[in-house]
């Protein structure tokens, strides 16, 4: 599943089972983008 960030980059998950799953993720973060709450995953580290 491939989606564009707020800075323009485009970014792919893998790993999903099925298409099933990959569409529910695609829907989750399009909702997420819609409400401005989604976060880019190269955020999700932890800062040191």
């Amino acid at each position: 599943m491939r989606y564009r960030l707020d800075d323009g980059t485009i970014f792919t998950e893998h790993g999903f089972t099925g298409q099933d799953e990959a569409d529910n993720r695609a829907a989750d973060v399009e909702s997420d983008q819609h409400r401005r709450r989604f976060i880019d995953p190269a955020w999700s580290g932890i800062a040191s």
